[in-house]
């Protein structure tokens, strides 16, 4: 994926309009016990996430012969898959490790009562949380749309 790709694309755009609307919905500063949750909560969903999209990758992987892979290459589609597939892994990843370390530090900073984040940490989040899934989402087309290709190459060589 080309960095032209990266900032060119709707889930790009998508996560930094959710980002760009939330800048002007949150306050300034916003209260640990409320982050607390809100980053357990993203946790949650990006481990389920990273998890399920790591077995869908090693399935992708597994169910490959090598007529299909020279066929999808001769046009390039595989290393575009697999491309797409560690873009999006990486991005959820760093998403998940941010979402741990702003989570250790609300914790740890949580029992001061005049404590808070600022929108920007929050809105950075933000962006990088809804990326991170509406790139997995298309992953998960990209997959859909292999395992398509795949069927029809099995009918056309069992013809």
């Amino acid at each position: 994926m080309t960095w032209k790709n990266f900032f060119v694309s709707w889930d790009f755009t998508l996560a930094i309009l959710i980002a760009s609307v939330s800048w002007f919905f949150l306050p300034d500063v916003i209260c640990g016990t409320i982050l607390k949750d809100l980053y357990s909560s993203s946790i949650s969903v990006l481990s389920i996430l990273f998890s399920m999209f790591f077995a869908a990758l090693a399935i992708i992987i597994s169910l490959n012969d090598n007529n299909f892979i020279n066929f999808l290459e001769e046009d390039g589609y595989f290393s575009k898959l697999l491309s797409q597939f560690r873009f999006s892994l990486s991005a959820m990843f760093l998403t998940l490790i941010i979402a741990l370390c702003l989570y250790g530090i609300t914790i740890f900073s949580i029992t001061n009562p005049f404590w808070g984040q600022e929108k920007l940490q929050i809105n950075i989040f933000i962006f990088a949380f809804f990326y991170s899934l509406f790139a997995v989402f298309l992953s998960a087309l990209d997959a859909i749309r292999y395992l398509q290709t795949r069927l029809k190459f099995i009918k056309t060589n069992r013809k």
